[in-house]
């Protein structure tokens, strides 16, 4: 069985599920922005049935996004190609296969392998006043 990490939005913040751990808020934008304004670095023609030569007849990962009216984006994401510059790519609902950044498949992976758990809010040091002692020594007239 495959590895899931969900996120899910909180207000200004994101939570992993089921745990409701904070997540790293910069870290999820950061892969969300990414793919949101994704541009290929090279798109090739649609490959008919030779998806298995991108990595992509049962791709290595299956990113899933809802979108905020509850319609699914998917990107599929396969081998890297043979001279390692990129890896390839395709959305379910395009036959074309695109080449994207190393870094971005990396950043998805980490999603799972290593999830974008906050780190501990730090515990506040516990802080004492001094208070002055009265003196013991009677005043002289």
């Amino acid at each position: 069985a495959g590895l899931t990490t969900t996120v899910t939005k909180d207000g200004d913040d994101w939570r992993l599920q089921p745990s409701g751990d904070l997540a790293e808020r910069f870290r999820v934008n950061s892969l969300l922005v990414r793919v949101a304004t994704l541009k290929s670095n090279r798109r090739i023609a649609e490959p008919g049935d030779a998806l298995e030569v991108y990595g992509l007849a049962t791709p290595d990962m299956i990113m899933r996004l809802w979108r905020q009216d509850d319609s699914l984006y998917e990107l599929l994401v396969g081998a890297k190609t043979p001279n390692d510059a990129g890896t390839y790519a395709r959305s379910p609902d395009d036959p074309a296969v695109f080449v994207i950044p190393n870094t971005l498949a990396s950043d998805i992976e980490k999603m799972v392998t290593d999830p974008p758990k906050a780190p501990p809010t730090p515990t506040p040091f516990p802080t004492s006043t001094a208070t002055p002692v009265p003196s013991e020594s009677t005043p002289t007239p």
